[in-house]
């Protein structure tokens, strides 16, 4: 059964819900940073991304001759992690494999979330331990959605240097091969609902590490740091009042994927017996 956690340190406040391991609110004082979560807009509020990131061809993926299914973003957002360590401004919650997530990622592994506060920013860290002697593969992200009363037209993400940015389309789930311009030599993108009637922006290779998200008034909200992670996505339904900032080490597949899992576009590979460590900052403005 899942349970809420509670933590404060200084003038922020965090609750975190054991099922999968989600952020399901950020305060700084009484100013809510999170979406609140509608299950007529987008009943989620932060899910996590593992193993995988976007969507598997056709939902499987092989490795060593057998095929695997799993479910787009992966399973760690509908599983129940525990509370595996807390302290007076941390909490950990972890995931470990069992026999039936065995059925589908045939990995042996440990998967933990730190949240931490720490004066006027949040880190999150996941954790990915390789339990195994054998090599183990896998994807991780956020997914992080930002209240944005208003909702996103005329909003603004400012990065940190000035980039020329191509967004990357899919078809359904899948990349399509085809992209678009939307920076050119800017550190700058204007947000509209139009943006966002097919899917999300995908930045491939984003060079800024730090973006600044602005509402419609010119208020800043947050400032999002993201250096252990090599892709952006910027997601939202049009109308809604969120942003979804989303540092991904992973992508989705392609149209023309085999499905082999080992050679999957940004797939990390974790030797045996060994764990590595990814995290992103929020700080409130």
């Amino acid at each position: 059964m899942s349970f809420k956690i509670d933590l404060s340190f200084g003038d922020l406040s965090i609750i975190v819900d054991s099922f999968g391991a989600e952020l399901k609110s950020l305060k700084k004082g009484d100013n809510e940073y999170i979406w609140c979560g509608d299950e007529n807009v987008w009943e989620s509020t932060a899910p996590i991304l593992f193993p995988i990131c976007g969507a598997l061809k056709n939902d499987f993926m092989q490795f060593n001759g057998k095929k695997y299914s799993i479910q787009k973003h992966g399973f760690a957002k509908t599983s129940d992690f525990e509370l595996t360590e807390r302290t007076q401004n941390s909490i950990t919650l972890s995931l470990d494999s069992d026999e039936e997530t065995i059925k589908y990622y045939p990995f042996n592994f440990t998967f933990s979330v730190k949240f931490e506060l720490l004066n006027n920013q949040l880190n999150v860290c996941y954790i990915i331990q390789n339990k195994s002697k054998e090599k183990m593969y896998f994807s991780v992200g956020a997914h992080e959605g930002f209240a944005l009363c208003g909702g996103v037209e005329g909003a603004k993400v400012v990065f940190d240097q000035n980039d020329t940015l191509y967004s990357h389309f899919v078809t359904g789930p899948l990349l399509n091969g085809l992209s678009k311009k939307v920076t050119d030599n800017q550190d700058t993108l204007i947000l509209s609902d139009k943006d966002f009637e097919i899917d999300a922006f995908i930045f491939k290779n984003i060079k800024s590490k730090r973006i600044s998200l602005f509402d419609k008034s010119g208020e800043k909200k947050i400032t999002y740091i993201y250096d252990d992670f090599k892709n952006l996505l910027l997601w939202t339904k049009p109308g809604a009042e969120f942003l979804c900032v989303e540092p991904w080490n992973g992508m989705p597949d392609s149209l023309n994927s085999d499905g082999d899992f080992t050679k999957k576009e940004d797939i990390i590979e974790l030797k045996g017996e060994s764990d590595i460590t990814f995290t992103h900052t929020i700080i409130v403005e």
